[in-house]
C-alpha cells in the first residue's frame, strides 16, 4: 500500500496490490562468434522467458567481462 504526503499531511492508504516475483532466465547456451571485416557476428540459442539480451564486452583482453 502507498500513501501520498505533502505539507498538508498524509493521504489514506491506497488499495492493496499483489504480485508474483519472476525468476531470472537461464544463461544463453551455444554462444558463438564469427570474426569479419571490422565486425563480429554473435549468435546463441534463444532463452525461454528472456525479454531481451545484453551483450557485454571487455575493453581489455584480460577482462573483466
Amino acid at each position: 500500500m502507498v500513501t501520498a504526503v505533502n505539507a498538508g499531511g498524509e493521504s489514506a492508504l491506497s488499495a492493496e496490490v499483489r504480485s508474483t516475483p519472476v525468476d531470472a532466465p537461464s544463461a544463453p547456451e551455444n554462444v558463438g562468434a564469427i570474426a569479419g571485416n571490422n565486425q563480429v557476428l554473435i549468435s546463441w540459442n534463444p532463452v525461454a522467458g528472456a525479454t531481451y539480451y545484453q551483450l557485454k564486452r571487455a575493453t581489455d583482453k584480460r577482462g573483466p567481462t
